[in-house]
């Protein structure tokens, strides 16, 4: 019987450094180095678009209060906290202005035909935190939510909240001597302080320069 004979091919085997080709320490720390720049840079795109969107959001809620200040005004034909005997540029008359635009009882006039002026965000309605320092605490810090009770209570004095957790501040202008912190001295004044936290518009001319003052008002 004829045996067959089988031929066994032998596979040449590449040399290692063709077979396996590594990344080195250094192309490894390129590729990193790019992805953490990437990265970086899709973060501050990310920071840029949440601050251009709270700065449109306090333009269109200062927009909001204007109108209904406006619309309080025409029924009752003068501005929330105008019985305040005077003012001055640290005064914050929001309390005033959050229980006439809620349709609380008002100073005089017909009663309010429009009230409610505004709806407002619960979680946004604060009142001071009597423990909060000046000093040694965060201004956010400064405000805590209200309770319900709080917010349906007059004599409490309540504040409002802007995109960066500051205190929107209102005063009646109308009927006082003019001033160089006020916006609006024949009417009323509303702004939010803005990103910086800073009241750019009572610093007016201290201000370094008009840039610093990135306060959003109704001027």
């Amino acid at each position: 019987m004829e045996q067959k004979s089988f031929t066994f091919r032998r596979f040449a085997v590449a040399p290692r450094g063709q077979l396996e080709q590594g990344f080195t320490l250094v192309e490894v720390l390129i590729v990193i180095s790019i992805i953490a720049i990437l990265a970086s840079m899709s973060f501050a795109g990310i920071r840029v678009v949440q601050e251009k969107t709270r700065q449109a959001q306090t333009r269109t809620e200062v927009s909001q209060f204007t109108q209904a200040i406006d619309r309080y005004q025409t029924d009752e034909k003068i501005y929330p906290g105008i019985e305040a005997e005077k003012i001055t540029s640290d005064d914050n008359q929001f309390p005033a202005l959050y229980n006439r635009l809620l349709g609380d009882p008002k100073p005089r006039g017909p009663g309010g035909r429009s009230a409610p002026y505004l709806k407002l965000t619960n979680d946004r309605i604060v009142v001071e935190d009597a423990d909060w320092d000046e000093d040694t605490d965060e201004a956010q810090d400064r405000w805590i939510p209200a309770t319900r009770g709080e917010r349906d209570d007059p004599r409490v004095k309540k504040y409002y909240t802007d995109a960066w957790r500051n205190a929107y501040i209102y005063r009646c202008n109308r009927g006082r001597k003019s001033q160089t912190w006020m916006l609006n001295p024949r009417s009323c004044d509303f702004y939010s302080l803005g990103p910086d936290g800073e009241d750019g518009t009572v610093l007016g001319d201290e201000a370094e320069d008009e840039e610093d003052n990135d306060d959003i008002s109704n001027s």
